[in-house]
């Protein structure tokens, strides 16, 4: 019973996080489907780099509850995100950094 309920409040969790994306009503029960709908939806030639971005903080914040008794935060997600897509900024090619600081701006 604690188990499930532990995977309800996860998996809220992380559909709370897509839905800071915009995300969240495009997941599918099959991820190979749900990807090219994320592409659609965010528009850029760097969305894999936010999708996976978003997976390492959900995965890495999952891990932080679990094995750090931490709790839960979307501003803590947020953050982190954007922390991480800054970096990723620093690798990216010149042409894509100026669009990824663009919408890193313009994310909420």
């Amino acid at each position: 019973m604690l188990t499930n309920l532990y995977n309800t409040w996860n998996a809220l969790f992380a559909m709370s996080c897509w839905n800071m994306l915009g995300l969240a009503q495009l997941i599918q029960g099959n991820l190979l489907d749900t990807i090219p709908l994320f592409r659609l939806q965010i528009n850029q030639p760097f969305f894999m780099e936010i999708i996976i971005a978003m997976f390492w903080e959900i995965w890495t914040f999952r891990n932080d509850v679990i094995f750090r008794n931490h709790n839960h935060s979307l501003q803590a997600v947020k953050f982190i995100f954007k922390q991480e897509l800054a970096w990723v900024k620093l690798r990216a090619k010149k042409t894509f950094s100026s669009q990824l600081q663009l919408w890193l701006d313009n994310f909420v």
